[in-house]
């Protein structure tokens, strides 16, 4: 057949089509539901999940985030197909059509043009049932892209970075539920609702892992009402009063609620967070500890408990996957680590990073202070556990407040157009930038565990001893940024000597074509561009105004952004990874 796309193991398939029948997605029903317009809504989290027709499961995007008026809001987006791509030499239809999970294929986008890999190569594009059947037959084939989350993928093609576009189709229980090609990608902007919460554990019996231990008092902060509250359990009310606690916010209030026992405690907290509806839960050292803790502890309680307990309940949609090597997947809502995106913000090294060390230091405030173990000061003291609970609660919000963290990986994720939980990631906030802007473009291969190589970096001088006067020191702007524009580095345009075209010739004898400007100078060429005019924005405005801060964040997080994409270049891991480039850029940057 030529070049035409084969589509469901051997019927003639309209490139790009897509029925709803094959999946069981019944697409006219959510056609038919009532529109009453448009709804802008700024993006903040993305999951995914199975629902089972007859025999078959299809895979619904969930769209979650809010209105510019704050508004929540929950979109289910039918119709998205999960796909990898295969070399066109290595592709054998009759192998394809007994793998199981496989859908379809094509060989040409909607516009009638070949897939084509970011070498030219020719390319296949296959489809899955489930995202789940894609990971399974992945290896079957010379595959690109096939480690891409279903959810990133979903933000990929639709260029989505901030927020979307979408009929008002409102299912009964108020959900919008729309087709894949209504979603539209806009610039929306909205606030998040942000919970802080965090535990106190029994630890008489040594530090707590696994949900073993029992969770004695929890404290939260709600970012919209600036409220502060806590939960304890299995002490006199009388002993709870924390009325002379004074809060770091005096404009904030607090309440204190006393239980029986665990369960019914861990129940009030969960019908807080159902009630409250917060985007973000976030606290110190959060995903490694406390969400972790707290899942594996609801687990352990929930079987035949006389409480609603189910850990699942943490989720918007009522599934929570503990399997995530970043703590527990609690999809609808972002588990965010404060203590990480702190780190990853400052640029200055600290001795510790201890809460209470850097509360110290950004603050000039520590925690409350109590002496042997949290379990004692549980039954002898419960009051000033609650104390020394809030007031760790207390302590994130504030250096989030004063050093504007969660703000500042908004911006990033914002800019870059991934999730907020990935924006503190360097390798993850790259490779989403990188395969935004290839989309509809190229196709880059899936990240291979390639063999660790060493190449030389900048040089470092040792400095000689003693006290030396009219010092001229020299900070060259964007150093590697620029050598990689010099050089117009990037895989596609990297030649060997017999090219006979024009080059670069990097100090290491790699040489880069001259022409077409290659991938990796196009982005680096844009970010410098709108890091500029993001501080030329700022600029026209006084210090002191809430536009100046945006302004500033803005121009912060595309410096991020841009100095993280040359450290990801000589990754092993990265996509685009290639040594020789590496080299060059390093050694270019000696040079100069």
């Amino acid at each position: 057949m030529g070049q035409s796309n084969l589509g469901f193991f051997g019927e003639e398939m309209k490139t790009g089509g897509y029925t709803g029948e094959r999946l069981g997605i019944d697409l006219e029903e959510v056609e038919e539901k009532k529109l009453d317009g448009f709804v802008e809504i700024a993006v903040f989290q993305v999951n995914y999940t199975l629902k089972r027709i007859g025999d078959v499961e299809k895979p619904i995007i969930h769209v979650f985030g809010r209105t510019i008026e704050n508004k929540a809001e929950r979109v289910q987006v039918h119709g998205f197909r999960p796909y990898l791509y295969t070399l066109e030499s290595s592709f054998n239809r009759d192998v394809t059509e007994g793998i199981p999970g496989v859908t379809g294929w094509e060989r040409e986008n909607e516009k009638g043009q070949p897939y084509v890999g970011i070498k030219g190569e020719r390319l296949v594009k296959i489809y899955g049932q489930t995202p789940r059947d894609v990971g399974k037959f992945r290896e079957e084939f010379d595959h690109y892209e096939a480690d891409i989350l279903f959810p990133n993928r979903f933000l990929i093609d639709k260029g989505i970075e901030s927020g979307i576009r979408i009929p008002e189709k409102r299912a009964p229980d108020g959900t919008l539920e729309v087709s894949y090609e209504d979603v539209v990608a806009v610039n929306v902007s909205s606030s998040l609702r942000i919970n802080t919460f965090d535990i106190e554990v029994e630890d008489r019996n040594g530090f707590p892992e696994n949900g073993e231990e029992t969770i004695l008092c929890i404290s939260s902060h709600d970012s919209y009402t600036n409220e502060y509250t806590a939960w304890i359990h299995g002490c006199d009310e009388k002993k709870v009063d924390i009325r002379d606690h004074k809060l770091i916010d005096g404009s904030s209030s607090m309440e204190t609620y006393v239980f029986e026992t665990e369960e019914e405690m861990l129940e009030a907290f969960m019908d807080y967070i159902d009630e409250s509806d917060p985007d973000v839960l976030t606290g110190w050292n959060f995903v490694d500890f406390d969400i972790s803790y707290f899942v594996a502890r609801l687990k352990k309680l929930s079987k035949g408990a006389k409480y609603d307990i189910d850990f699942n309940r943490l989720s918007r949609v009522n599934e929570v996957w503990e399997n995530n090597w970043r703590g527990p997947n609690i999809k609808g809502r972002i588990a965010f680590d404060l203590l990480y995106a702190y780190r990853r913000t400052n640029f200055s090294e600290l001795e510790s990073y201890r809460l209470d060390a850097v509360a110290m230091t950004e603050l000039g405030i520590g925690k409350e202070r109590y002496t042997g173990t949290i379990g004692a000061l549980w039954e002898n003291d419960p009051a000033q556990l609650l104390k020394y609970n809030i007031r760790d609660v207390e302590l994130c919000v504030e250096i989030d407040r004063k050093q504007r963290i969660i703000p500042f990986w908004k911006e990033v994720a914002a800019f870059v157009g991934c999730k907020l939980e990935d924006a503190t990631t360097p390798g993850d906030t790259v490779d989403m930038l990188v395969l935004h802007r290839v989309y509809g473009k190229f196709v880059l291969p899936s990240k291979r565990r390639a063999q660790s190589e060493d190449y030389e970096g900048g040089q470092v001088l040792t400095p000689t001893k003693g006290v030396r006067e009219m010092v001229a020191v020299l900070d060259l702007k964007s150093l590697y940024p620029m050598c990689m524009v010099t050089l117009n580095a990037s895989p596609e345009t990297k030649v060997e000597e017999q090219y006979e075209g024009e080059v670069y010739r990097a100090p290491n004898g790699q040489m880069f074509r001259r022409e077409p400007i290659g991938i990796i100078r196009e982005m680096v060429d844009d970010l410098l561009k709108e890091r500029e005019g993001k501080k030329e924005q700022r600029e026209k405005y006084d210090r002191e105004t809430v536009e100046y801060d945006r302004f500033d964040r803005q121009q912060a997080a595309v410096k991020v952004i841009m100095n993280s994409l040359y450290g990801v270049l000589g990754w092993e891991r990265f996509r685009l990874y290639d040594k020789d480039m590496a080299d060059a850029v390093t050694a270019t940057g000696r040079e100069v």
